[in-house]
């Protein structure tokens, strides 16, 4: 099961990998365990969809919203860094290459139970 920190709270997360409706641009969601009341919800998405076309494995990483998503993908050996920002508002956003057989192979490993 991975976890994710965010402002000093960690977070049991189930991936999804889904694309965004406009125009098949990966997207990389997560659920959350609530521990209160047992059950797995919305978290947040990892990626955002800055309208360009990418190559099915890419996406821009929402680094304003996620707080330590870079260090965490890279960590989990989810994705790689490449050689381009995007701006949108006052915000840029990184492009990233992801592992999509890796995070595949994460969310087949995944359940719906308690963890």
């Amino acid at each position: 099961m991975l976890t994710y920190n965010s402002y000093g709270t960690e977070y049991k997360i189930k991936l999804q990998l889904t694309t965004y409706q406009d125009n098949g641009n990966l997207a990389l969601c997560a659920t959350c365990w609530d521990e209160e009341y047992k059950f797995w919800e919305p978290y947040g998405t990892f990626t955002v969809n800055l309208g360009e076309k990418l190559p099915d494995d890419c996406a821009y990483v929402d680094a304003n919203n996620m707080p330590g998503v870079e260090d965490w993908l890279k960590d989990n050996g989810l994705a790689e860094p490449l050689a381009k920002m995007r701006q949108s508002g006052f915000c840029m956003y990184p492009l990233y290459k992801f592992d999509i057989a890796k995070i595949r192979s994460i969310i087949a490993t995944q359940d719906d139970e308690e963890p």
